[in-house]
């Protein structure tokens, strides 16, 4: 799983349950009241929803959560990018948007995401 703090929120993405299946779900704890809620059904997709995927990088710019890149099933590793928005509750798909340019990183799971200046930097995991 990723986690980031956004917003008076902490909000998980991800991860493997008890029995070893990958999830795709999104929690939050609101911070102020101590109160855990799944937002997995709630949150409005633009583009392609993010695949169930471990170890992905997340990180927060103080009003986004961005995650990138994780690994999936049967070894797939991940090179896409999203960010939620916990005020309009979106997920959006920047890998197909069309906003980001250049080359991404190569696809991997277990690195470091940190948002700082306006920019993302990803660091290490395994590919």
């Amino acid at each position: 799983f990723g986690a980031a703090v956004v917003a008076g929120r902490l909000v998980v993405f991800g991860g493997v349950d008890a029995q070893g299946k990958l999830l795709n779900e999104l929690h939050q704890l609101l911070l102020s009241t101590l109160r855990w809620s799944d937002l997995t059904d709630a949150v409005l997709v633009q583009g392609v929803a993010p695949s169930a995927r471990e170890m992905p990088g997340v990180a927060s710019d103080g009003s986004r959560v961005f995650i990138f890149g994780g690994g999936g099933i049967r070894g797939v590793l991940y090179d896409d990018l999203y960010h939620y928005d916990p005020v309009s509750t979106t997920m959006t798909n920047l890998s197909e948007s069309g906003v980001i340019t250049g080359t991404p990183p190569t696809p991997r799971m277990g690195h470091g995401l940190v948002a700082a200046g306006g920019e993302l930097y990803v660091f290490g995991g395994t590919s």
